[in-house]
């Protein structure tokens, strides 16, 4: 399978180029036809019978990354037999990728004739379960990174009682909650959420926040 990579990558050096592989006995011949990417595929098996093909080999792209806690399997469309990254140099042949951290990756899928998709960002949620708004820079927002990739996903945020305090939709810009409602300082106390991501994903949980002022102490 590395010689058909290497070997199919060297077509598109030239823009009328042609090459001939064996293939499980199968003699595989790839012509380039104009000065774009397609290209006639003439396969002739071990009994000498003979099929061919127009094949346009940059019809290659990541249609969506499902994400389940952290796993993630990144479905592609294009012509098998195809490899998958997260970084654009470590490849395998199984879409499927486990034990990710909390941060952003890229998907990648090239396919045999060397073609590499698009990048197709995805995010594993960090949801840390306390923040301490005091000022002092250290876990002062609950910033919920990776969700800006998902705008449309919603995040509702409730106190003991069932009272909605935050209820927003996500854009671009992502979400972040300073442990405020209309303007005001919460008390200290555990809150609970629900985060529903355009991909199907619906995350819930809680989070404490801990003012640390004169009634604290």
């Amino acid at each position: 399978m590395k010689s058909l990579f290497l070997t199919l990558t060297i077509l598109l050096l030239s823009p009328f180029a042609s090459a001939q592989l064996e293939n499980n006995n199968d003699v595989i011949q790839f012509h380039k036809v104009n000065s774009s990417d397609t290209y006639l595929n003439s396969t002739t098996d071990r009994n000498l019978c003979n099929s061919s093909s127009s094949v346009n080999i940059n019809n290659l792209f990541i249609k969506e990354v499902k994400v389940n806690n952290y796993r993630a399997e990144i479905i592609a469309v294009g012509n098998p037999p195809l490899q998958y990254s997260l970084d654009n140099i470590h490849w395998q042949n199984s879409p499927i990728f486990h034990n990710l951290k909390n941060e952003v990756y890229n998907a990648y899928v090239r396919n045999a004739y060397g073609c590499i998709s698009n990048a197709f960002p995805f995010g594993i949620l960090n949801l840390p379960n306390i923040i301490t708004p005091n000022g002092d820079g250290i876990n002062d927002v609950w910033n919920l990174k990776g969700l800006e990739l998902y705008p449309g996903s919603s995040v509702k945020i409730f106190n003991r009682y069932g009272i909605i305090l935050v209820n927003t939709k996500i854009d671009n810009n992502g979400f972040v909650w300073d442990g405020t409602h209309l303007g005001k300082i919460l008390p200290s106390d555990s809150y609970w959420y629900v985060i529903e991501i355009t991909d199907g994903r619906k995350l819930t949980g809680w989070i404490v926040v801990k003012n640390y002022n004169e009634k604290d102490r």
